[in-house]
């Protein structure tokens, strides 16, 4: 009788370690997916920070090319409508009205020669 008792404790002892193995390996799966669903994800977030990348620099680039045109045309207004020859006889550089029928001078015979002022946000490039 003693060998069935240890027996049965045995049987018993085996019986809860398979299904303690099953339950083990069952979990085991379950983890697995959420592995590769995680890993699914980092991938795709780790493209969009690849793709935003990507977009801050040509944004960057685009940046620093309208900046250069406005130097570029904050330059050319510098060199050429400012220039004390320009002004008309009588007529001081403090004096606001003559400074701004001089520009719109400049403006319309800019104008007449083709040359137009360039508009600084329009869409098209140099």
């Amino acid at each position: 009788m003693e060998q069935d008792s240890e027996l049965k404790r045995l049987e018993s002892f085996v019986e809860n370690l398979l299904t303690r193995f099953t339950e083990l390996r069952a979990e085991k799966a379950v983890l697995l997916q959420e592995i590769r669903e995680r890993d699914e994800v980092i991938d795709g977030l780790r493209e969009n920070v690849s793709s935003k990348d990507t977009e801050r620099s040509e944004i960057s680039l685009r940046v620093g090319k309208i900046v250069e045109q406005i130097e570029e045309w904050e330059q050319s207004l510098d060199d050429s409508e400012f220039e004390e020859d320009s002004l008309p006889e009588g007529s001081s550089e403090e004096g606001s009205s003559a400074e701004e029928t001089s520009s719109e001078d400049d403006a319309e015979a800019g104008m007449e020669d083709g040359k137009g002022q360039q508009n600084l946000f329009s869409m098209e490039t140099s």
